[in-house]
This record gives structure tokens, sequence and C-alpha cells, in this order.
């Protein structure tokens, strides 16, 4: 979850950034309020921009930063005073909004190399050294976060970075906008943190005043260290440490903090007098020593052997793992069930109050079930921690009562016997179905979809209900609501599968009147994009796509023409989701429909690409979006440059090289688990040995397995997620295509309805939406939400589906 907790950070039913309209990270503002006589100030996501009026210079394209950290509780007179003495020096600057952003970005998750940057400025060179000496001498040096990688005058919350000034922008190798510099006249990646571009040297004086870092003498006497976990309160490693393998935890000073803006220190030291109190219970880790070197604390532990219940759900239970030993799983889950009583018990009747007790806490191994992870706990009813539970088996901000184990307890167990009750938001009586069902189908005989659910089917009325109502014009990165993945890559929440274009699209296919003035947004959204990410799903080709298919051919054209000038990737980047495969696709049937001959020469171009890429057998991950399934069906179609049925026959004999068909079930396999989705798994390589002529893959027996099997893990009983890509959707359009009038395909269109919650609109009406990503937050977009889901329930559906993902 450490992925997705900041954007889940206040009780919006939806993903959403610290800084979104209503948020209550907004209360407390530490900018100025009002004009400033000679200066030009706006917000911009969570920061507050400043400039003069009439500067003495321009600003300059980069150059050296200066930054100042500050805790929440001391950042409104830090900034106050920075602000002071830029405006007097004329210097531009900006600060995050307030309190309250300040602490969503020293958060224990937040992003570890933008935290502790409260407040910017961006001198000329020749200003530099008057301004950072100024700012180190007259501000107050109170305790604040370090941040991370760069140079910090000493005695002071002053450090400097190297950077651009001026926005400039590259695409990496996937096609993902990234912040750029110059570095001897070619911009290459502007990176924070300890891994930065060189920079040229610091004046002299600056230089004298930077303190030493990591001496000598401070160091921990370990060896073989791996790391297990990192977030911004510091490092979780493995090490051999005095002869025997150990865990160390950190905490870095002043950071990592709680909802409460408590420290990562706090709770280290906390979690070792608790495991103290545990010492020989064998409920708790080992307690081997507390130290502290430099600027971090860490807590000592003993290794717990085993593999925690998150892993043993994710390895071993006969929905996730095809011919799984059922009755193998069921006497184990009876076992731990007694064992986690125990535990809890144990702990309780100690004064201990775990807090935060969850699948991914729990290690069962040869000595027991062990618990991890006391940083939450209470001791004799106090405890430190506020706000960083699991929230989707706490529901507490406040440290736990005394009642919070028993809960999560009561809930680990039903998830371990059904893993989609990791979704909290349905009603209590579908969880209760959810958790009948599954109970009679686990303890069952195995067959597919025995229980016929008494859930209502999913209708798509509701579905695009849902979507119209929460359409938002006023957000500048996103018309709706969906995946995270919409704030972690620039433009992605305009793009075809994570985005608007992918939203109003579905409606567009689904018959749908498609409201002209959002359309229209949309444009005027894309036109701003100052670098367009590149490839179908999340990129601009994508967005090109639903525009040409929505009737804005003018808009798709130079949207397009935008995308050639940019630049298209090589033979290294071959895939349908941001590579020459699916950007074929895009500018062959764009080159058709637009009559543009130069369109076309260029998807010629991307197909050689494509197929030089093919020739190679390069690896690939194996699915729709970076797999050769994906390639071939977006390769099956194309109208230049002749026939291409060879090449996604060719295709699809890589792929099924990286499939598995493990007890006739077909999935991908990734780590330790095993994936049977259209994004990541075999049901894209199905999809396209089903659209392959009789005799072009050179064994119709091979293609006929492929399918059936495909077909059998599409009947897969319980699925974590509602969405297309990688849900319960993408299972039933797959189904519907593969094995028409498969009884399973009505079992599915109910079992949707697990996947969905209802939300309240503007209006005071409930809504039926899509539970996005691991069923933490609902989403509209058409990889994980509503849009996606809608498709699915088409009266043809992968027609549709493949429509909208240009690969009809």
């Amino acid at each position: 979850m450490d992925r997705v907790s900041p954007y889940m950070l206040w009780r919006s039913p939806f993903f959403e950034v610290a800084w979104a309209p209503g948020s209550p990270f907004l209360r407390t503002p530490i900018r100025p309020e009002g004009p400033i006589p000679g200066w030009v100030g706006r917000d911009a996501g969570p920061w507050s921009t400043w400039a003069p009026l009439a500067p003495a210079e321009p600003l300059p394209r980069q150059g050296w930063k200066i930054h100042v950290s500050a805790l929440p509780r001391d950042a409104a007179a830090v900034v106050g005073a920075a602000a002071r003495i830029c405006r007097e020096q004329g210097v531009a600057h900006k600060m995050l909004r307030t309190r309250e952003l300040v602490l969503a970005s020293q958060l224990k998750y937040a992003d570890p190399v933008q935290s502790g940057k409260v407040f910017t400025c961006y001198p000329a060179a020749g200003r530099l050294e008057a301004l950072a000496l100024r700012l180190a001498d007259e501000l107050p040096c109170l305790p604040h976060p370090p941040v991370q990688g760069e140079p910090h005058l000493a005695g002071s919350p002053v450090s400097l970075r190297h950077g651009a000034f001026q926005a400039e922008w590259l695409l990496d190798t996937a096609g993902t906008p990234r912040p750029g510099v110059r570095v001897d006249g070619a911009v290459v990646e502007d990176r924070r943190g300890i891994e930065q571009h060189s920079a040229p040297g610091l004046p002299a004086a600056l230089m004298a005043r930077v303190e030493a870092t990591s001496p000598e003498d401070e160091h921990l006497e370990i060896s073989q260290v791996r790391l297990l976990h990192r977030s911004n309160a510091g490092g979780v490693y493995s090490a051999q440490w005095h002869g025997r393998r150990v865990v160390l935890k950190e905490a870095r000073d002043h950071c990592g903090l709680d909802l409460e803006e408590q420290p990562a220190g706090i709770r280290l030291r906390h979690e070792w007098k608790a495991l103290r109190r545990l010492a020989g219970t064998g409920v708790a880790p080992e307690p081997l020593d507390h130290l502290r070197v430099g600027s971090s604390e860490f807590l000592v532990m003993g290794l717990v052997p085993g593999a925690s219940l998150a892993t043993v759900l994710k390895t071993r239970h006969p929905s996730a793992v095809p011919n799984a030993d059922r009755t193998g799983y069921l006497e184990w889950l009876d076992g731990v069930s007694g064992r986690l009583d125990e535990l809890v018990a144990t702990m309780n009747r100690m004064g201990i109050v775990h807090g935060d007790l969850h699948p991914g806490n729990l290690m069962d191994g040869p000595d027991g079930l062990v618990a991890i992870d006391f940083e939450s706990c209470t001791i004799d009813g106090a405890g430190p921690s506020a706000g960083l539970h699991h929230p989707q088996f706490s529901r507490a901000r406040d440290a736990p009562d005394d009642h919070a184990d028993e809960s999560a307890r009561r809930r680990i167990m039903a998830v371990l016997e059904v893993p989609a009750l990791i979704s909290a938001d349905q009603s209590g009586p579908v969880q209760a179905e959810m958790l009948r069902v599954g109970s009679q189908e686990l303890r069952g005989d195995g067959a597919p979809l025995p229980t016929s659910t008494r859930t209502e089917p999913l209708r798509v009325e509701e579905l695009v209900e849902g979507i119209k109502a929460f359409a938002d014009p006023s957000r500048p990165e996103r018309l709706f609501p969906g995946d995270p993945v919409q704030f972690q890559r620039p433009g992605a929440g305009l793009g075809l599968l994570h985005g608007s274009a992918g939203v109003l699209l579905s409606l567009h296919l689904l018959g749908e009147t498609v409201d002209q003035p959002l359309l229209d947004i949309l444009c005027e959204q894309i036109r701003a994009l100052q670098v367009l990410p590149r490839g179908v799903a999340d990129g601009a080709e994508g967005m090109a796509w639903a525009l040409l298919r929505m009737g804005r051919p003018d808009e798709a054209e130079q949207l397009l023409e935008r995308c050639i000038a940019r630049g298209l990737p090589d033979a290294d980047c071959p895939w349908w989701a941001n590579g020459t495969a699916g950007i074929a696709a895009v500018l062959d049937k764009a080159g058709a429909a637009l009559e543009r001959a130069d369109f076309t020469r260029m998807a010629g171009q991307q197909r050689r690409l494509t197929c030089e890429a093919l020739e190679s057998g390069m690896p690939g991950r194996a699915g729709l979006l970076h797999g050769w399934a994906g390639v071939g069906l977006a390769l099956l179609p194309l109208r230049s440059d002749g026939p291409s049925v060879g090449q996604a026959a060719a295709a699809l004999r890589l792929e099924r090289g990286r499939l598995s068909m493990d007890g006739r079930v077909l999935t991908a396999v990734s780590g330790s688990r095993r994936m049977p989705y259209l994004g990541h798994g075999g049901l894209a390589a199905a999809l396209l040995a089903r659209m392959l002529p009789p005799g072009s893959f050179g064994d119709d027996d091979a293609v006929l397995s492929l399918i059936a099997a495909a077909g059998a893990s599409c009947r897969s009983p319980h699925v974590l997620e509602a969405g297309l890509i990688r849900g319960r959707a993408g299972l039933l359009m797959a189904l519907r295509a593969l094995a028409p009038g498969d009884r399973v395909s009505a079992e599915h269109a109910r079992r949707l309805r697990w996947g969905c919650t209802r939300v309240t609109d503007g209006s005071g009406a409930p809504r039926t939406v899509v539970l996005g990503r691991a069923g933490a937050r609902a989403g509209l977009d058409l990889a994980s939400g509503s849009a996606g889901v809608a498709l699915a329930l088409a009266p043809d559906p992968w027609a549709v589906v493949s429509d909208a993902l240009a690969l009809a």
C-alpha cells in the first residue's frame, strides 16, 4: 500500500492528492493570503510561487536552488522569514501552501526525495552566495528533517541543489516525461536525492560552510546487508551482526511523521519498549539492541523466519494458484486461526495492543505465528502513533483501542478465506454474501463457481450514471477520478487507460452522448501539456486515438503532428502500451481516416521497428501492456506494408514461452505469483490466438489448448479487483469472447457488484462506482474503474474494448 498511501490521506471516496479542493490539508495557510505589491503569486499543486513583477534580471534557466527545511510546527515562522529575505533581494521563490501540506510531505510514506523542502528560492549565480549565507545566518536553526542528497549549510536549515529553474522535460526510456536539466548542452534527467546529475561547483564561501557528512567514526558493524523496505522514516535491512542474522529498523531524525506530527524516532523507541516487554513470549521479534549512529536511530531485532500471511495468501490460496493444494490450505487456515487467537491473547495479556495487524505484519514460521512492526501499538493503553495503520484492516485514525486487535483478527481470517474481502467499502450485506459464497467454494470440491450468488447483476446504466455524476471540469490534471497513476505519471490523467480520454471514449462506444463542453476542456488540457507522454496507454498517441474516434479529427491530427515532432520510439521499446506496436496501430488507423499518407508511412516505420524487436526475441512481460501478445494484437489489423498475420503468429510464439499452463490454467508468472489477467497474464495471448487464421501459428492443437486454458483461467471465482486490465471485468470480457454462452459469464456479472461501492454525488444522490486498485478507493478510469467495467458488460465486449484500445 506504500505507493498509494499518499493518495489516501483523507476521507475522499476516490484516490486524491492532499491539495485537492475540499481537502482538510488546506486548512492552515502559511503562504501570503493577499496580494503583495510588486509581486505576482499563483498556486500550483501544493506550492505557492512568487516572482517580482519587474525583476532586475531574467530568471536563469537553471542554477543552484536554495532549499529551506522546517517541521510543520515551525513552517509558518521559517517560511515567513525566508520569504521576507527573498522579497528584499528580489529573488523568485515558492513555499508549500499550508502547514498540513508540510505535514503531508513529511509523512512516513511520503516521497523521501521531496521531504523536508518547505521553501525554495531561485537566485541568479551572482546572488547565490550572499543570499544562501544570509538565509543560513538569519533563519532560526530549529530541528528539521534533512533534505536527502543535498549539501547542507552547517548550523542552519538551508541546503542546496543544482537543477532547472525553468521547466525542461525529456522522455525516459518508457516514454514517461521527466524533469530535465542541461548538462554540457544536452538535456539530462534532473535527478533529486542522493543520485544527482553532475553539477558545477559551489562558491568557496559556501563550500566552507557545508556540513561534513558520514563521519568515519560513526558506522554500524554489520555485513551482508540487504534492503527489505524503505520509507521516509528510513530503511529496514537484514544483515549479519555480531555473528547472527538480524533485522535493523532505522528512524531518521525528525523524519517519517505520523498524522499527529510525531517523528519516527519516538515510534522506534516505543517499539523497543514493547518488544522488551514481549521478550520470551514468542509472539514478537527478539529485541537485541537500540543504537544511535549519526542522525539515525536503529532497532536491532532477531530475524523472524518464515513467510508473511500475505505471501501465503498470494502463493497458496486456491483462487490464486492453479491446482493449489486445497486440503492443505484449509488445514493451514484452521491452524493459523488458533495461532492468531493465541497471539492476540498473549499480547493483550501483556498490556500490548498491536494496532496494525494485517497479513503483511504476521509471519508464519517454524516457531509459530509472530507479529512484527509494533510502532503503532499501545502499551498499557498509551501509544504515540496516529494514522499509520493499514487502511483496509483498521479504520482508526488515532491510537488503537483495546478492541483493535480482535477486530483486525476477524478481518484477517475473513480475507485469508475470501481474498476479495480486503476491499472494505462494500455494504454489509454484500460483504456477508461474499463471505458466505467464498467460504462454500473454498471448502467445496473446487468446481468453478459452484455457488450462484443472490446479488443482482451489475448494469451498464448504473456505471454510466456514476461516471457522468462525478465529472469535474475544474481539475486541470483530470476530468474524472481514477487510479493513482493519474498523479504519478505526467499527463496520465488525460490519457486512454487511466485518464479522461479513455472515460469519454468508453461513453462514446457505449452509445452515450459525450458532453461536448467536457470534450472541449479535454482538448484544451491536452494542448496545454508542456511535453507529450509517449504511447497508447497513458500517452499522447492514445489521447489522439480517442479524439479521432469521438469525432474530433482536427484535434487528433494536430496532436499526432506534435507526437511525430516530439519523436517516436525505436526498436528497444516494441510494446503496445508505450512503444512502436501501439503507436503503429494508431498512426495506421489515423492515416486512413485522415487521408494522411505521411501518418501511414510513419506507421510502416514503427511496424518495421517492431518486427526488428520481434526477430531479436527480446524479453517482455506477458500480457497486453508490455508483452508480445499486445504486440501481436496491435500488428494483426495493420494496413501498412502488407499482411501482418505471420508477424502476429511469431509474436504469439514468443508470448507462449512466457506463459504457464499449469493444470490447463493459463497464467503469467511474476515472482511467486501467477497472473491470469488481461494487462499481465494469458488473456491477451488467447484473444490473439482466437483471431489468427487456422494454420498460421503452425500448431492448431497448441492454439486450441491455449484458448481452452485461458477459458479455464477466466472461470476463477475470486478476484481481488473488478477492473478491466487486472480484474474480473477482464476475465468476463475474455470469457465472453473465447467461450460465448458460458454460464460463468452471468455469475461474473453478478460478482462485479462485489467490486463496487455507493458514493453520494453533489446532488445527494447515491451512485454506483467501481473500487479501483486493491479495492482501496473508487475510480472511473478505463483500466481499473467504472469505464472499463462498463465496456466488459457491453453486448459484444471484445469488439468495444479492442476499438477503445486501437486494436480493432
